[in-house]
């Protein structure tokens, strides 16, 4: 609940910067399209990539924070409106025990449908749906397990040329494992978390 919150107050502060960063100069219009977003018109398909510092909810005890790093394509439908596909590989290390499972490390991978609407010039909302494929290792093995989760964020796009933006992200997502099997335990583990991360997208 406290990442939640955490993730909450941040998207709210980073809006906030963006926009009086955005607003400052005289000539509103003008500065913004300077800052923000594409120097000229949308384009009609946009690809990124970028990583991020992955903060994984397994345990409120132990340390299970990791790196993401994810890429995707979008279809601008109009200037206001995406959808699109993103792939993501999370990598993070943990020490902590559930129900007797002991966990080194974890690896997760998911693919989602991206939804995007653009709130103001360069400052994008984000909504996700797909599958998540988790892998834990215990040391001796692997034990493997799917769900389906949802993603949400936010992100602001500062133009470096007409065609390329610096991508800055947060993000935070939704998803458990129920029924999780391993070593004979059943149990269900939750891989929510929180992101920030910085990236670049392109124009075509």
């Amino acid at each position: 609940m406290k990442r939640k919150f955490l993730i909450i107050v941040a998207v709210v502060l980073t809006l906030s910067l963006i926009s009086s960063v955005a607003f400052a100069n005289e000539d509103i219009e003008k500065n913004q399209d300077q800052l923000l977003g594409f120097d000229e018109e949308k384009p009609s398909f946009s690809a990124y990539a970028g990583v991020a510092y992955d903060m994984l909810e397994l345990s409120e005890v132990y340390d299970n924070d990791g790196v993401a790093f994810y890429t995707g394509g979008r279809k601008w439908l109009n200037d206001d409106i995406a959808v699109g596909l993103e792939g993501e590989a999370i990598l993070a290390s943990s020490d902590f025990n559930h129900s007797d499972f002991p966990t080194e490390g974890v690896k997760i991978f998911n693919i989602s449908g991206l939804f995007t609407y653009e709130v103001l010039e360069g400052i994008y909302a984000i909504g996700g749906v797909g599958p998540y494929f988790a892998s834990f290792d215990d040391g001796d093995g692997t034990f493997s397990d799917n769900t389906i989760g949802l993603k949400v964020g936010a992100e602001a796009n500062f133009a470096l040329t007409e065609d390329i933006n610096l991508v800055g992200r947060i993000a935070y997502r939704e998803a458990e494992i129920d029924d999780f099997e391993a070593n004979d335990t059943m149990g269900t583990i939750d891989i929510s978390g929180s992101q920030i991360g910085i990236g670049a997208t392109m124009g075509f």
